[in-house]
């Protein structure tokens, strides 16, 4: 029960008027595993924090179309957590659409 609980948060919905942002962290050139990138909404309100896999990619699911966010590295080597970039970003259309 608890395997398919977890399964079921990692799903992306099946709404049609919702997307992903996907990107990927490097530092110096070179892929950053494990930084923490975080996402915010227009009102710099915070939806979803995540970290970059082993090949530097993140992504963030459910986000509704057409708006726009903030996401933003964040350089956390020294656990100080300060801001290394930032893109405003639009979320993709879900392949399946």
């Amino acid at each position: 029960r608890i395997r398919w609980l977890a399964v079921a948060a990692t799903t992306p919905p099946q709404r049609a008027d919702y997307g992903y942002i996907t990107g990927s962290i490097t530092r110096k050139g070179a892929v950053a595993e494990g930084q923490v990138v975080a996402c915010f909404d227009s009102g710099l309100n915070l939806i979803d924090i995540t970290h970059s896999k082993t090949d530097g990619q993140f992504r963030f699911d459910n986000l509704p179309l057409g708006a726009s966010y903030s996401v933003m590295a964040l350089d956390n080597d020294t656990y100080t957590y300060t801001p290394a970039s930032c893109d405003r970003l639009t979320p993709k259309e879900y392949p399946w659409k």
